[in-house]
């Protein structure tokens, strides 16, 4: 087994529990699948230096989740306002 080998196996073992989570989570399965693959590329940049977490899946479902709540707040705040003759 290479190096990496053991991240690959524990993402692939926890995607089903992950993605079913953060779908019921925020509803929408692009989102729940965004929100999953962000937490793979977070998980390859940490795992190797820290060590897997205890428990891979729910280690992917926080952080998937945490990212995905940032990109609707990074969305909500590039939404456009009203023109000022309409707010008032």
């Amino acid at each position: 087994m290479s190096d990496l080998a053991w991240i690959e196996q524990a993402i692939t073992a926890a995607r089903p529990q992950a993605v079913g989570a953060l779908l019921r989570y925020f509803r929408d399965l692009d989102t729940a699948e965004e929100a999953f693959q962000n937490a793979c590329l977070r998980a390859l940049k940490s795992w190797p230096e820290n060590g897997p977490p205890r428990d891979a899946a729910a280690w992917l479902i926080m952080v998937g989740r945490n990212a995905a709540i940032d990109q609707v707040r990074r969305q909500a705040k590039q939404t456009a306002l009203p023109p000022e003759d309409l707010i008032s």
